[in-house]
């Protein structure tokens, strides 16, 4: 219960240290996306239910202070948590390697179903996959391997 109670402080101050220190971090015109690392994190380590209510939570705070299109980060976190939790049943993630194996997946998959959904609501060109999702990925891809290996030492210290 700790455990779980801590994931939701880790949210809290991720969510903060994103509006607040990311936007310097820029690479390429993107940034980070600290709570879909976590939420695909958490999914992995505690399964699908608490990973989409985890994601779910993420979404609703990420959209409350969003100038974007609202409902866009509760769907796709709460589905990140979702997809996290169901891979976490039917493979190995226990190691720091299979888990971003696993990241590299859902993330691929957030980045087409947010193109779908923003195509659908704002008529996003095509190029937004190249432009924008390739750096994206990259940076989240690095983001998450740091991420997975500070939490990693929390949570066994804890």
């Amino acid at each position: 219960m700790i455990k779980i109670l801590f994931s939701f402080f880790i949210l809290l101050f991720s969510f903060f240290f994103q509006i607040t220190v990311l936007p310097y971090l820029e690479v390429m015109g993107v940034r980070g996306d600290l709570l879909f690392v976590l939420v695909v994190y958490f999914s992995l380590k505690y399964g699908w239910k608490f990973g989409c209510f985890f994601g779910l939570c993420a979404g609703l705070l990420q959209d409350s202070f969003s100038v974007g299109k609202f409902g866009l980060g509760i769907a796709t976190l709460g589905m990140a948590g979702l997809w996290g939790g169901s891979f976490s049943k039917t493979l190995f993630t226990d190691n720091l390697i299979s888990k971003v194996v696993v990241f590299l997946v859902i993330l691929g998959m957030h980045t087409i179903l947010s193109f779908i959904i923003l195509k659908i609501f704002s008529g996003v060109p095509l190029g937004f996959l190249k432009e924008i999702s390739v750096p994206l990925l990259i940076y989240n891809f690095v983001l998450a391997i740091f991420v997975f290996m500070g939490l990693e030492k929390i949570y066994h210290a804890i």
